[in-house]
């Protein structure tokens, strides 16, 4: 009787369960193709996230280069500029120190013929 109860119940469960596995069976087969699409989709994506890296990068590198290269090119001018600007204060300065020498010479020249004209004024009175 146990050996009855034992093939009923394992005929049973062929019926029952044997073709439902088959079914999960082929779904999970299904389910792993999916899977390896993803994969390989997701390898393509990482590749194009790569590749759009590496491109931002050179954009970014060319861009500080153009930076670098403006600042240099707007220091030379500010540097010529300034070069410039001190060599007309420097000629400022001369011509600043050259009047102040000439008006120096106009009251010295001032001063002696105001001599002059008291020694030539004494020699005209003892006469």
């Amino acid at each position: 009787m146990a050996n009855v109860t034992i093939n009923a119940l394992k005929k049973a469960i062929q019926e029952i369960v044997a073709p439902d596995l088959a079914i999960i069976k082929d779904e999970l087969k299904d389910v792993k193709s999916d899977i390896k699409e993803l994969r390989v989709e997701i390898k393509r994506l990482d590749e194009k996230i790569d590749s759009k890296h590496n491109e931002a990068v050179g954009l970014f590198q060319r861009l500080d280069e153009k930076i670098d290269s403006g600042l240099a090119r707007l220091d030379e001018k500010i540097d010529s500029k300034h070069n410039e600007e001190m060599g007309l204060f420097q000629r400022l300065d001369e011509k600043i120190d050259s009047l102040r020498n000439e008006i120096a010479l106009e009251r010295n020249f001032g001063e002696r013929i105001s001599a002059l004209e008291v020694k030539f004024a004494s020699l005209m009175n003892s006469r």
